[in-house]
């Protein structure tokens, strides 16, 4: 079953790939069974997909401020290293 999906969207890849005609591709599309993406939201449910607590995105307030003045400092003294610990609030 996967295996002939996946060569049927291999094939739809090519056709629409090498086709530079708007309505050759419209109507390709419109042959798309729509059962199939029914069938495939079904087989997804069922993958097992890794969930970890710590897998998520997480963001920090950075102050703009140290930033904008390490950079002025640099640009104002010599070429001395200057250090920058953004981890400072």
């Amino acid at each position: 079953m996967y295996e002939s999906n996946d060569n049927k969207i291999k094939d739809w890849r090519m056709k629409l790939a090498s086709s530079n005609d708007f309505n050759e591709i419209k109507d390709g599309l419109e042959k798309i069974d729509s059962n199939e993406f029914l069938e495939a939201d079904k087989v997804i449910k069922t993958l097992l997909i890794s969930k970890h607590p710590d897998e998520m995105y997480t963001s920090k307030i950075i102050s703009t401020k140290l930033i904008s003045k390490a950079i002025k400092d640099l640009f104002q003294g010599d070429s001395a290293q200057i250090k920058l610990d953004i981890a400072e609030i």
